[in-house]
């Protein structure tokens, strides 16, 4: 998997900054796998977690008074979820910011797993990890209006075989696809792709 030239473009790109007051501050990995070809790693949260149970997200979670900055949240969630240590994590740059409808402050950072096999994953938090092919994200996902309160917004929706994912795991997706294809990625990486 080629990746300077999208290093060099998360790099330069002026990135959306959302302050985190008064938000809950929480990081997320978004990792890129290369298998027999390039995935997204995805988990489904567990039934029993108090926040978006059930439904696919990245690995990630809440910061804590350990953690010295963002990066570190996220990797100590990618290790406490599903047992990847940070030592296989190739951090390539941070993406935008988001705010959750559960007023949780994400920051989301692109990294590459060079290889994955099923790890122990935590069943107090996760109930299943996938690996879906990027090429099933290339298509533009469906749209529906979301409201909540007084709060409208539109929500993107991927499918793939019986999982749905939606929220702001489906918007970091969608603005992925799109740094990946203004940085050349997608053109540099097409025989691991399609």
């Amino acid at each position: 998997m080629k990746t300077e030239t999208l290093i060099n473009f998360l790099k330069d790109r002026k990135r959306r900054v959302i302050s985190e007051n008064p938000y809950k501050p929480a990081s997320v990995v978004v990792p890129l796998v290369l298998n027999d070809y390039i995935s997204l790693l995805l988990t489904k949260r567990s039934l029993k977690l108090n926040h978006h149970k059930g439904e696919i997200s990245f690995p990630g979670g809440r910061t804590d008074s350990k953690d010295t900055t963002k990066t570190d949240t996220a990797l100590r969630e990618l290790y406490e979820e599903i047992g990847i240590p940070k030592e296989e994590v190739i951090i390539l740059g941070p993406l935008d910011d988001y705010v959750s409808i559960t007023n949780f402050h994400i920051s989301a950072f692109l990294a590459r797993i060079p290889y994955f096999c099923p790890y122990s994953f935590n069943k107090e938090e996760v109930e299943d990890i996938y690996l879906i092919p990027l090429k099933v994200f290339l298509n533009n996902p469906k749209t529906e209006i979301y409201k909540k309160g007084e709060l409208t917004t539109i929500n993107y929706i991927y499918e793939f075989n019986s999982l749905k994912i939606f929220g702001v795991t489906a918007k970091i997706i969608k603005d992925l696809i799109n740094i990946l294809e203004k940085s050349g990625f997608i053109k540099e990486n097409y025989d691991l792709i399609f």
